[in-house]
């Protein structure tokens, strides 16, 4: 079983608490998540495909890293460009060895496994199919004071110039309890700041209708010591 993996990860901080939710899973199951990318046996591009000009540099980095690809490393890409064009990135860029979409990452090593017995892998999951998001263990891509602590995925709201509910679904609201058990767990990793982040942060609740929303999230998350 390939054993050293590196990350790419581009976009938003979204993708990164994502990035920092794979490498965190596979860290738990063995792989060596630290590896350079002349080095690993896996190299994980977390992709996205929001605008014109992330998509196309998600698809430059495709590319570059694909020139340079040796021969017994596997090329995987996640992400929005992957959930937005599984078909296409499949058909056109043959090269690449797995295309996992949105809302995978809790069966990534399940994945990767199956990457290297069989040598390619589609996961494509529809939106309608996406579920509210559970806290899961991370670790970090940076070394930083700060990190992100997304509250809520997806979108309800269905703007004609904005493809976020066609990749990432409808509003889910994570659940306090998980946000708050989170957040403890980040600090307890060294982080003294947290940023919220979500689609929509003001809609956060409704969902669940908790009373109070965003508001009542605050009034719990403040409480936390050494935050």
């Amino acid at each position: 079983m390939a054993k050293n993996v590196a990350f790419i990860t581009l976009g938003c901080a979204k993708n990164t608490v994502d990035s920092e939710v794979a490498k965190g899973l596979l860290t738990s199951h063995g792989y060596n998540c630290e590896a350079r990318i002349e080095d690993a046996d896996i190299i994980i591009i977390n992709t996205c495909g929001f605008i014109k000009d992330a998509k196309e540099q998600s698809i430059e980095t495709i590319f570059s890293v694909l020139a340079s690809k040796k021969k017994h490393q596997k090329i995987a890409v996640l992400g929005c460009l992957a959930q937005r064009y599984h078909r296409e990135l499949q058909s056109e860029i043959p090269e690449l060895d797995a295309v996992i979409g949105i809302a995978q990452e809790s069966n990534l090593h399940e994945f990767i496994e199956k990457l290297t017995q069989m040598g390619s892998v589609a996961e494509v999951k529809d939106v309608s199919s996406f579920t509210k998001e559970i806290f899961l263990p991370r670790e970090r891509i940076d070394i930083t004071y700060h990190t992100y602590l997304k509250i809520a995925e997806g979108c309800n709201n269905h703007c004609t110039y904005c493809i976020i509910p066609s990749i990432r679904g409808k509003y889910r609201s994570k659940l306090p309890n998980d946000i708050v058990y989170e957040a403890r767990y980040l600090v307890k990793k060294g982080y003294k700041e947290v940023i919220l982040i979500a689609q929509d942060i003001g809609c956060y609740g409704q969902d669940l209708h908790i009373k109070g929303g965003l508001v009542s999230l605050l009034k719990d998350l403040v409480e936390i010591e050494d935050l």
